[in-house]
């Protein structure tokens, strides 16, 4: 229950809109690029299974089946479901259809199982070659894979809450706040008119009220410069999209950057991008 939690958390993180486009940016970078079925062995039978399982990937959503399961990316494991169809002695693959990760777990032997209420620790079996997982970041010790949401949380979370303290600086700071002031003698309900005349200068553009009331507005003074939070916002995003793609330049402009400091960082996204697309088709192959 602990992991599921943990796994909902990650996937949150994408509602940032730095975590989404640079995400975005690795996942379609892997999805855009041309993919080949290669025959094991030149003989005509493998030749012929090659162009067969070729043809079957064309047909069916392979490429949205390869951008769902590179959402493993961010919480370390994702599973599609394989939908067969037989016919006439053959079968194939009719489409893949994402699921949710938290749903599965694996067993001693990395063979994923379903979380149902008479099992939420260890899962039922699944069939065989129902289930297509991609695991990033696991190892030996964690069959559940070690994804980015790991180092992206604390960025997003600090993030997240300056821009909150910045929202209250602009409400606070941005327009000042409005004093009514009435005389000894004023009823409650000249109160309450005097409070409902303020509560309009929010919105309109003239008030009415009685000659012995004023409404003065106190200027609010601040010595910092709001750049602070727009500074610390900026600091997150850059740690953002280097935990997620290595560097900065290739996605954000900068005073200090070069055409070499570019063509560098470039290279170091393409070795992401190599080592993504390495590690899908190796989770598609052995599957």
């Amino acid at each position: 229950e602990a992991r599921s939690r943990g796994v909902r958390v990650y996937e949150a993180l994408e509602r940032d809109d730095q975590v989404f486009s640079s995400l975005q940016t690795r996942r379609l970078a892997v999805i855009g690029r041309e993919w080949e079925v290669l025959a094991k062995t030149g003989e005509p039978q493998d030749v012929q299974a090659a162009e067969f399982v070729n043809s079957v990937l064309e047909e069916c959503n392979f490429d949205q089946a390869c951008y769902e399961l590179l959402q493993g990316l961010l919480t370390g494991y994702k599973l599609s479901e394989i939908m067969w169809e037989a016919s006439e002695g053959q079968v194939w693959i009719a489409e893949f259809r994402g699921r949710e990760p938290y749903r599965f777990t694996f067993d001693w032997d990395d063979r994923p199982r379903l979380r149902t209420i008479q099992h939420p620790i260890d899962g039922e079996p699944l069939p065989e070659k129902k289930f297509q997982a991609f695991r990033y970041g696991a190892s030996s010790h964690n069959p559940f894979g070690l994804g980015l949401g790991y180092r992206l949380y604390w960025p997003v979370w600090f993030k997240k809450n300056a821009i909150k303290f910045w929202m209250i600086f602009a409400e606070k700071f941005g327009s000042p706040t409005s004093i009514g002031k009435y005389p000894p003698t004023a009823t409650s309900n000249d109160r309450e008119k005097l409070l409902e005349a303020i509560d309009a200068i929010q919105q309109e553009t003239g008030v009415i009220i009685p000659q012995d009331m004023t409404i003065e507005f106190l200027e609010a003074a601040r010595t910092s410069s709001v750049d602070t939070y727009a500074e610390l916002c900026e600091f997150m995003n850059q740690a953002i999209t280097k935990t997620i793609l290595g560097q900065t330049l290739t996605t954000e402009t900068s005073d200090t950057g070069t055409y070499a400091l570019g063509k560098i960082h470039n290279e170091v996204r393409l070795d992401i991008l190599k080592a993504d697309a390495d590690t899908l088709c190796e989770a598609l192959n052995r599957q």
